[in-house]
């Protein structure tokens, strides 16, 4: 199934978004991204091997924030998971 072009923009900036947190917080050596359609829905994962942070701590930018507005208008969803010193994966799923 073809994607429209706005979904595409959007998913791209997900992912730019979360580059950018990586390449600023993290620390990461290593990160990888999977991108995939499975059953009309799209996956993304993300994951690094950084420092983590503490999911329920309350978060000063806007950088997942937006991310989660993006998601959202699609009537996505996204998990993330992360613990300090243990890295960061971020799962999201956006039906197409």
């Amino acid at each position: 199934k073809t994607l429209t072009d706005d979904l595409k923009l959007n998913i791209y900036r997900i992912i730019q978004e979360q580059t950018n947190n990586i390449s600023k917080y993290a620390e990461a050596k290593s990160v990888t991204i999977l991108v995939e359609e499975k059953d009309h829905t799209i996956n993304i994962s993300i994951e690094d091997n950084g420092k983590g942070f503490n999911v329920s701590k309350r978060r000063t930018g806007i950088g997942i924030s937006n991310m989660i507005n993006r998601i959202e208008s699609y009537n996505g969803r996204m998990e993330i998971k992360s613990s300090e010193g243990n890295g960061c994966k971020i799962f999201i799923s956006i039906p197409v």
